[in-house]
């Protein structure tokens, strides 16, 4: 921050050499700092010149200070640099002064029938930028008053603040002349703050990589303990083997039945429901041994992406830190490791960027072409309903988070790689039987398992089947469903095969 000494320098720098000048654009990139471009008469130069003055409230860094060009500005402008473009845009600047003989600096602008004054108030934390009219009146803040002063209202009355009167300082800029002063201001306040952006984004890499990897440790942990227990349920097969052979011998409301393990020749008691008939309770183990299987097959996938994703996040952090420890982590090395891919999107979770609302776009957008080979294969069922194929990893991902709305159905062969087969319900809850096996057939003729007779296949409403950041191309989590055991029938495949549509891109 600029000492009370410095800003009696800022006041007499403004009043001997921009006295006359014309306010001819006003600029607010961020919520801290405001740039005037002026318009006048360069002594030195004998001649019309444009200058840049930069306003700053940041905490520890509030100055006034002369800069070379404007930054761009917002497409939607903030409420308060409108306010300042309403006002003071074709004004002119008429000095500047000290306020109550304490770190506050006001610019005095004179429009055609109105008088303002733009006032900075140096206080740290609580550094802001007012714009007052004649007679004293708040009209506008900078940064917002709750944050800075609590006890000032717009459009009331301008107070100074209550508090001692502060040191006068060193003047750091004491053998500038007015005419070079202010330039020098701006250039030392430019690397400054280069210095505090490269501190504060080395200090928000850091603690990203740290959260993220602690993230997906506890995510692993979860996930290892599920599959755990989604492996014990693979016991019940084993059960219900026994408890087949035994069937005979269950009566209505047993709650037990023991049967001779044929591995070890011991007994095993295998609890019963007593309120199911013995075929239900049978069907009841296998219902249970199929839904942990497939639990398992889906958790084994979420848990290599996330060890893959993890070990990606413990190579960053350890580069990260070799970095910082060999000193060769200067301004130019930070940003370009914080560009990288990976970096940006764990900075952006972590740290994510505020996004002003713009405009929508006037007329109506034009239709992005997809690639044809992210289209899916098209297929037509006896019940003229579609099943799309993908063709590729990246097709599988555009079928099933693009193209697949939230009742469609998604069909994929177990514990095999293939392709995301998806069946277009148009909205209906209970799609016909012979739908469902066109679609696991097809779902068998593009996979690894091509030409088997039989096969287990996996299918849930596509509104269950998620993609996770950071997964490679193709592959999914698929929550909840259910398995379709297939009997491979050559026809029906022949059918499909012949039924294939090519007339127009799917909607």
């Amino acid at each position: 921050m600029l000492s009370l000494a410095e800003l009696r320098h800022v006041a007499q720098a403004i009043t001997s050499s921009l006295k006359g000048w014309k306010v001819q654009r006003i600029v607010q990139p961020d919520g801290y700092e405001v740039f005037v471009n002026l318009y006048g008469y360069d002594e030195s130069k004998a001649d019309g010149a444009r200058r840049n003055l930069r306003i700053c409230a940041r905490p520890e860094l509030a100055h006034i200070g002369e800069v070379d060009t404007l930054p761009k500005a917002p497409v939607d402008p903030p409420t308060f640099v409108t306010l300042l473009r309403d006002r003071l845009e074709r004004s002119r600047i008429q000095g500047a002064r000290i306020v109550n003989d304490d770190r506050q600096l006001a610019i005095a602008f004179k429009a055609r029938d109105a008088e303002f004054e733009l006032l900075l108030s140096v206080l740290g934390s609580r550094s802001n930028l007012y714009l007052l009219d004649g007679n004293g009146t708040l009209l506008g803040a900078l940064r917002p008053l709750e944050d800075t002063r609590r006890e000032l209202t717009r459009g009331k009355a301008w107070s100074n603040p209550e508090s001692p009167a502060p040191e006068e300082g060193m003047d750091r800029f004491a053998e500038c002349s007015d005419g070079e002063f202010l330039a020098e201001v701006g250039r030392t306040y430019q690397g400054l703050q280069g210095e505090h952006e490269s501190s504060e984004l080395k200090r928000k890499v850091e603690s990203s990589l740290k959260r993220s990897s602690e993230f997906l440790e506890h995510k692993l942990n979860k996930l290892e303990k599920e599959l755990h227990d989604a492996e014990e349920a693979r016991a019940l097969k084993k059960e219900g083997e026994l408890l087949k052979s035994v069937l005979h011998r269950i009566k209505p409301g047993d709650t037990e039945v023991v049967a001779n393990d044929y591995e070890t020749g011991e007994e095993l008691r295998i609890p019963l429901n007593p309120a199911l008939s013995a075929a239900d309770n049978l069907k009841a183990f296998f219902k249970k041994y199929h839904k942990g299987l497939t639990g398992a097959n889906m958790l084994s996938q979420q848990i290599e992406v996330v060890r893959s994703t993890l070990a990606d996040v413990h190579r960053l952090r350890s580069e990260f830190e070799q970095l910082c420890q060999s000193g060769l982590m200067d301004q130019p090395t930070l940003r370009d490791f914080s560009e990288r891919g990976p970096v940006k999107k764990i900075l952006q979770k972590y740290y994510p960027e505020s996004r002003r609302i713009t405009k929508p776009p006037k007329g109506k957008p034009k239709k992005k072409e997809v690639p044809s080979k992210l289209l899916p294969r098209r297929y037509a069922t006896a019940e003229n309903l579609e099943i799309w194929v993908g063709k590729s990893d990246e097709g599988n991902d555009y079928l099933t988070t693009k193209l697949a709305s939230g009742n469609d159905l998604f069909f994929h062969l177990e514990g095999w790689p293939g392709s995301h087969v998806v069946l277009r319900t148009e909205g209906r809850r209970d799609p016909p039987a012979e739908a469902l096996l066109d679609a696991c057939e097809l779902a068998v003729y593009y996979s690894k398992q091509k030409g088997a007779t039989r096969a287990n296949v996996h299918v849930a409403h596509i509104k269950d089947v998620k993609k996770p950041g950071g997964a490679k191309p193709g592959l999914v989590y698929v929550n909840r469903g259910k398995t379709i055991a297939l009997r491979h029938e050559p026809k029906r495949l022949e059918r499909l095969l012949g039924s294939v549509i090519k007339d127009a891109e799917p909607r």
